[in-house]
């Protein structure tokens, strides 16, 4: 009977993540229509979006769930990641209009939700990552209305990657 039980549990929490994943990868596809009309041309703002879509379609209904017991790729993750935060500090510091920040953070959230279920991150990870990097946007956009040197990203950079190494090798190691 508590075989079962745990079996339903982490059943549940599965569909519930990737029930995150599918709802961010549908915001970000509305976030690319809506805010990309300033930022990008119109065959690749609708190129991506519908990258996306059959993408997600893809996932939805031909892909299998990843399974929780391959093994967890660390430095993957910490490389993507400081490409990530780099990616959305330098951006919005160099661009610092809403809909650049909005355009870019959807492409980046599609793009790790497409990953997320496609093969499996860590729910806590993949939500760091994005938390972190819209904070870096944010940063990156108040940096730039301010005229402060654009060096002062590497320190925001490495300060947000550090809280990500941290979750990687600290926590995830006791973890799995």
């Amino acid at each position: 009977m508590w075989v079962n039980l745990e079996k339903d549990r982490l059943m549940g929490f599965r569909v519930f993540t990737r029930g995150i994943w599918y709802a961010l990868t549908i915001f970000s596809c509305f976030g690319l229509l809506v805010y990309g009309k300033e930022v990008l041309f119109s065959p690749l703002r609708f190129g991506v979006t519908t990258f996306f879509a059959v993408m997600l379609l893809r996932c939805l209904f031909f892909v299998k769930n990843p399974s929780p017991t391959t093994p967890v790729l660390k430095y993957i993750r910490v490389v993507t990641s400081l490409i990530t935060l780099s990616f959305m500090f330098y951006i919005p510091f160099y661009y610092p209009t809403t809909d650049v920040l909005v355009t870019i953070f959807s492409l980046l959230a599609g793009g790790i939700s497409i990953y997320q279920l496609s093969c499996t991150m860590d729910i806590g990870h993949g939500l760091l990552l994005l938390f972190l990097a819209f904070a870096n946007g944010f940063i990156g956009m108040d940096n730039a209305s301010q005229n402060l040197d654009a060096f002062l990203g590497v320190y925001f950079i490495c300060f947000f990657q550090s809280i990500v190494y941290v979750y990687n090798f600290q926590f995830l190691a006791n973890v799995v």
